[in-house]
């Protein structure tokens, strides 16, 4: 039996589309998702064009270096020949991923991770898009993951400072694998007055998820969004002393996991 050809896909090409979707958003490691990233390349010609328009639509940056790639709108994807692409980025993208990951949580308080390279990376790309806004202009929604990381980070370190006039949605996803100890998560998400860090506002934000987080961590977001119309928290977040606009719920849900 001969060989398929380079450009043949082995499966209907939006069976293929459902598969790199379902990885794009899995819980994975960053070490997982740039391998992802470069073999995609190399499966086939249709398998290449689908990712792309994929990873243009929601980008993910896992590591510093594909932060600094995208400031250059295309040269992270230098594998693709085809000039009538090279738009793509900038007229597609409409959602940015930060992951930062720490396989030790006790090594990564706060009051250290100001310089942490990859929330570096975020607050940089923030800033410059910011700054830049038709670099990105259909940027619509900012995603933080955090991977064993302290929750108050993104106040200690002003994540979300910077942000793009156009962006009107904001996520932040906290999770803790077997490597933390359920005790430590327990202790993270106690009861907390945040009110003490630099005040800062998220105006244009309409819509928020928060998901692993706290109740501490919910009240200093809510105190800062005071244009929201819809928040979405699991029931680590969820409190009941939320905006009086909010408690309609076709605006607040709160969802479970």
């Amino acid at each position: 039996m001969s060989r398929a050809s380079n450009d043949t896909p082995l499966f209907p090409w939006d069976i293929c589309q459902e598969i790199i979707e379902a990885f794009w958003w899995s819980s994975i490691s960053n070490h997982d998702r740039v391998e992802f990233m470069l073999s995609s390349s190399l499966v086939s010609k249709t398998w290449r064009k689908l990712y792309t328009i994929v990873s243009f639509r929601d980008m993910h940056i896992p590591t510093p270096n594909y932060g600094l790639n995208m400031m250059h709108l295309g040269s992270l994807y230098n594998f693709i020949h085809d000039p009538a692409m090279n738009d793509m980025p900038a007229q597609m993208c409409r959602t940015i991923t930060f992951h930062i990951q720490s396989s030790n949580l006790l090594e990564n308080f706060p009051e250290e991770n100001d310089e942490c390279e990859m929330g570096r990376c975020a607050t940089v790309t923030l800033y410059t898009l910011s700054n830049f806004a038709n670099l990105l202009p259909n940027l619509r929604r900012v995603r933080f993951e955090y991977v064993n990381y302290p929750l108050t980070d993104v106040f200690h370190n002003l994540r979300l400072y910077f942000i793009p006039p156009q962006v009107d949605a904001i996520d932040l996803r906290y999770r803790f694998d077997s490597m933390v100890k359920p005790e430590i998560v327990s202790e993270l998400r106690q009861e907390e007055d945040m009110r003490h860090y630099a005040t800062w506002a998220l105006a244009n934000v309409k819509e928020l998820t928060l998901i692993g987080g706290s109740r501490a961590v919910t009240r200093e977001i809510l105190r800062r969004t005071t244009n929201l119309r819809k928040l979405t928290v699991d029931e680590h977040g969820r409190v009941w002393d939320i905006p009086k606009g909010l408690l309609d719920t076709s605006k607040c849900r709160v969802v479970r996991i």
